[in-house]
């Protein structure tokens, strides 16, 4: 915002007793202030002003969005550009991780002979502890927790043929599970991004209203000349603010 003088518009030689007469019609804007010394007459208009709510709402929506609402986009871009690239991270994650947990899934079932189909997370985690499951319900028995043990003669059955296969297959079925947690850690940086965009675009709306407030503003005051003991007249002077 630049401000300057345009000009110096009058100097009346009075007395500095004389009072200072607004020249503005009664419709306009006028907020008059004075002090000892001075008399402030000052005139404003604004207009386009945007709602700081709808500008958080929208990037709570959108990141960008509530920016863009404010004319602001040359920052509210780079949310938008970081929700479209967070929201292809999670995706790359998801397809990976089912990718990896699949993988470890038909691993099971050519080394472990398991039938894949209708079972529950906890079981896919069993038959990577266990290496049968006559070794997982004998646990289940020492442990008095009977309720847990799965029938051997269903197809819930497994037996690894090897220990080393057993151990490859919990390997992938873990590393399955930190690639699901990094897409839930894309998912937190997601809400984070529309958090901080929505408190970005109801900045950036506050500082377009009090531009707006600021800009095609004229100032007008009026000061004495002189000293009190000799005053000398009042000097009027106009500002406007682009």
């Amino acid at each position: 915002m630049k401000s300057f003088f345009i000009a110096t518009l009058l100097v009346v030689q009075l007395s500095f007793g004389q009072t200072v007469r607004p020249f503005f019609s009664h419709s306009e804007n006028l907020n008059v202030s004075s002090s000892s010394n001075f008399r402030e007459i000052e005139f404003s208009g604004s207009g386009g002003k945007k709602s700081v709510a709808a500008a958080a709402a929208l990037s709570l929506l959108l990141p960008g969005l509530g920016e863009w609402y404010t004319d602001d986009y040359a920052t509210g871009k780079y949310f938008t550009i970081a929700e479209g690239t967070l929201w292809l991270t999670w995706t790359s994650f998801r397809m990976y991780g089912d990718w990896v947990r699949d993988d470890a899934r038909d691993f099971a079932v050519q080394y472990a002979g398991i039938n894949k189909d209708g079972k529950d997370t906890q079981y896919f985690i069993d038959i990577g502890n266990f290496q049968s499951v006559d070794d997982y319900n004998e646990q289940m028995l020492l442990q008095r927790d009977a309720g847990e043990m799965y029938n051997a003669n269903s197809d819930y059955k497994w037996n690894w043929d090897t220990d080393a296969r057993r151990e490859q297959y919990r390997q992938l079925r873990v590393q399955s599970d930190e690639i699901y947690n990094n897409a839930n850690f894309v998912i937190a940086a997601v809400v984070v991004n529309h958090v901080v965009s929505a408190i970005n675009a109801a900045r950036t709306t506050i500082g377009h209203n009090e531009a707006l407030d600021q800009t095609g503003s004229v100032k007008f005051q009026a000061r004495p000349l002189g000293t009190l003991a000799r005053p000398n007249g009042i000097m009027f002077s106009a500002s406007y603010q682009f």
